[in-house]
């Protein structure tokens, strides 16, 4: 039995990595190509050679490698499926893109090597993207710790007009 998950079609309990794209061919009928990660012939098994024409046109007198690829046309009884799991990819993808548009504009928190000349010791660097500027503190902290500190370091009158403030 094949299932067809977000990583790729699945048979008898064993995965087969796989990228999924949606296509449209010259009529204007949609159909999906499965690529197989993974080089080599004969990567999908049997169950899936049965049911689609699996391609691969490796030539290896010339160095010329490529993947096992099959195409899900519209009229196939397994294309909703295909669709479906499409669709997941694409949601799942939407949701990741989305998280991290929203996390853009806040606070970075990360730890390098102090900017003072001849200090090799870490400190913890936050960048505030909004603001344009950075903060560096003299020790490494934990990631809400260290915004609450650079915060109290920005809001003192003296920091105020600096982009780089070093404590």
């Amino acid at each position: 039995m094949i299932q067809f998950t977000q990583r790729g079609p699945k048979v008898n309990g064993v995965q087969y990595k796989a990228t999924y794209q949606k296509y449209k061919d010259m009529e204007g009928k949609e159909y999906i190509q499965i690529y197989s990660r993974n080089y080599g012939s004969f990567y999908f098994p049997e169950e899936i050679r049965a049911q689609f024409q699996v391609e691969n046109r490796t030539d290896s007198m010339t160095d010329y490698f490529e993947m096992d690829r099959f195409n899900v046309c519209q009229e196939h009884e397994l294309f909703p499926k295909v669709k479906a799991t499409l669709e997941a990819i694409n949601a799942s993808y939407n949701k990741r893109k989305e998280k991290k548009k929203s996390e853009r504009h806040l606070p970075k928190v990360s730890r390098c090597k102090s900017p003072k000349p001849f200090h090799h010791e870490y400190v913890s660097k936050i960048r505030f993207p909004e603001l344009g500027k950075i903060v560096y503190l003299s020790c490494v902290l934990k990631k809400q710790e260290a915004i609450k500190a650079a915060q109290a370091v920005l809001m003192l009158t003296e920091n105020a007009n600096f982009k780089i403030v070093v404590c």
